[in-house]
């Protein structure tokens, strides 16, 4: 386990340092971010902060435009760290960490209420890999969703526990209405599922179905549009619907629990194919062993 995750963190790492990550609700929630404890020190004092974006290698924060804060930042600014805090996979505890940084620049921000100020900071050292982990898997679920997105998973106990799913039961609304489903196999651009209902009167309708996930658990919506809907033979009263999810308003999370399978296969693969690389090297030719004979 642990040589997979070596290998998963070099990679996020090589792939996508320099990309950064707008810490919008939507990405907060997708990274199980705690935002209300994270803070920024520098020359032995710290205050609290918001961070705007972030990478691998640099940071974007917002502070209070206090005439103390400016001038810790101008004066110690090769000496920062900046608290990321992140919720552990069961949603009980959290994981937080100090990033040693400097300041690159500082500019005025615009804002109704108070004075703030943007803080560009440059990781001084490697991030951490707990940092990596985290915005890597996050930038790759998002690629994935638009390279794979027509990748159709079908919905085995084995694939259920690798995307955090609870189960195959689900909700779906239709036209406000809440009905039960069972969900048939999944994709990051879609749903087909099984429910009670008339083929005829669903194509086209607006819906919206609610996933329950684990790690950490959570309850999402992901909102789409009927494209096709058929009876099952030998059962009249049920129907089986394929639904198209709306790109834009795909929940990042979403993405994230999907792309667990897609990257543990692809983690697994990279692997064997490794191991039997380092084991063809190591086996003798055939003429080296009659050489030897």
């Amino acid at each position: 386990m642990q040589t997979i995750t070596t290998l998963q963190i070099n990679r996020f790492y090589d792939l996508y340092k320099n990309l950064n990550i707008t810490f919008t609700k939507d990405a907060m929630l997708a990274l199980s971010f705690k935002p209300e404890q994270v803070m920024v020190r520098c020359g032995g004092q710290q205050c609290s902060c918001i961070i705007n974006s972030a990478s691998m290698t640099h940071a974007k924060i917002i502070c209070e435009a206090k005439p103390e804060i400016i001038k810790n930042f101008q004066d110690y600014s090769n000496n920062v760290s900046l608290r990321f805090v992140f919720l552990t996979p069961d949603g009980k505890d959290t994981v937080a960490f100090f990033v040693s940084s400097k300041v690159n620049t500082i500019s005025a921000v615009e804002a109704k209420k108070s004075q703030l100020i943007l803080v560009s900071l440059e990781y001084t050292q490697k991030a951490p890999d707990d940092l990596i982990e985290k915005l890597g898997f996050v930038l790759e679920s998002n690629i994935n969703a638009t390279r794979r997105k027509s990748e159709r998973l079908v919905l085995t106990d084995e694939s259920i526990h690798k995307i955090d799913l609870v189960s195959r039961e689900a909700f779906i609304f239709i036209q406000s209405i809440q009905r039960r489903c069972i969900l048939i196999d999944i994709s990051f651009s879609g749903v087909k599922l099984v429910l009670v209902g008339i083929a005829n009167f669903l194509v086209g309708q607006e819906a919206t179905v609610k996933f329950d996930f684990e790690s950490p658990q959570t309850t999402i919506g992901v909102k789409g549009k009927i494209i096709r809907a058929e009876h099952i033979d030998g059962r009249k009263d049920l129907i089986a619907i394929a639904i198209g999810f709306h790109e834009n308003e795909i929940p990042l999370i979403y993405k994230v629990h999907l792309n667990k399978f897609f990257s543990q296969h692809k983690i697994a693969v990279s692997t064997e194919k490794s191991n039997t690389q380092k084991s063809e090297t190591t086996k003798p030719s055939v003429k080296s062993v009659e050489q030897e004979s």
